[in-house]
Formats: C-alpha cells, sequence, structure tokens
C-alpha cells in the first residue's frame, strides 16, 4: 500500500469522497452548562475607577463655591412695574437692562420710568447728574457702581439710551 499525501478538496482525481487531513477535523465538545465561562475582570476595573474618579470630581465641585447669578435687575424692573414696558427690556438672563425714552422722532418710556428703575439699582447722585446733563455732542458715556455697570448716550430726536449690566464688584 502506498502513502499518498492528502490533497485539497477538489483537485486531482474525480473520487466522490475526498480526504480531509486530520488537523482539519476538530472534536465536537458538548457545552457543560455547570462549568463556568472565565470572565474578564477588566471592565469592570475601568468601570470601578470610573465611579471613584466621577464621584471625587463631583464632591470637589460640590465645594467650589460659585458666585450666584444677582436677580437686582429683574427686581428693580419688577418693583418699578415696568416688566411689560416694551422699552425697557431685561436680557441676559437677568444680567442686564435696555432702557430707551422718548425723543422727538421716536417713541419710548417714559423718563420716570428710567429714574425708577436706575433708583432701585443704586445708581448714585453723581452718575443720575452725569446722566442728566449728556449731550449729543457727547457720544456714548459710561460709569460704574457697585456690582453695575451702565453705558448711555443722548440724541434729542430719539432720546436716551441706557444699558446696565451685572459686572463684578470693585
Amino acid at each position: 500500500m502506498t502513502h499518498e499525501p492528502p490533497r485539497e478538496p477538489g483537485a486531482g482525481s474525480s473520487t466522490t469522497t475526498d480526504a480531509v487531513a486530520p488537523e482539519d477535523m476538530s472534536p465536537v465538545v458538548a457545552a457543560n452548562p455547570f462549568q463556568k465561562t472565565p470572565v474578564s475582570r477588566t471592565p469592570v476595573i475601568f468601570g470601578a475607577v470610573g465611579l471613584v474618579a466621577g464621584l471625587a470630581l463631583g464632591l470637589l465641585a460640590g465645594q467650589v463655591d460659585f458666585p450666584a447669578q444677582s436677580s437686582a435687575i429683574q427686581e428693580a424692573v419688577a418693583a418699578c412695574g415696568v416688566e411689560d414696558d416694551e422699552w425697557i427690556v431685561v436680557g441676559d438672563e437677568g444680567a442686564s437692562v435696555s432702557i430707551d425714552t422718548e425723543g422727538k422722532e421716536s417713541s419710548g418710556t417714559a423718563y420716570t420710568n428710567v429714574t425708577c428703575v436706575l433708583d432701585e439699582l443704586g445708581m448714585p447722585d453723581s452718575v443720575s447728574s452725569r446722566m442728566g446733563n449728556t449731550r449729543a455732542l457727547d457720544g456714548r458715556q459710561d460709569a460704574q457702581w457697585g456690582e453695575f455697570s451702565a453705558t448711555w448716550g443722548y440724541h434729542p430726536d430719539s432720546g436716551m439710551n441706557v444699558v446696565v449690566e451685572i459686572v463684578e464688584a470693585k
């Protein structure tokens, strides 16, 4: 009997069955339902490290004292009862207010509404005097007091425009 090397399936002779090399045959092993399969601990370790890091960062962030947003502008507008005045607009989530007064050629809020809001914000008399004496030729003016910064301009035709913003106190 001669020993022939194994042939690739479908190559060579036209025999009805092709020989299969023993190394290609793997034994069929039934799964044992009672045997534990090995579990990788890497995801558990990464999950635990992530959880600890997240908790540490959360506690650290909880210790930081973030300054609360002042509601002084919204409170001043409410105290003067001008929340619905279209010429007094609270913006930037309560951090600013824009006020437009009436001029010869434009509509705007009454000057008394302006003084009420600015008085509620504690505007000093010196800034009030500068505002009242502003001329069109003076251009845009500015001032700061407490936690507020104000800019304003005046023209007889368009009236006065005032913007007050919350800033860090000096």
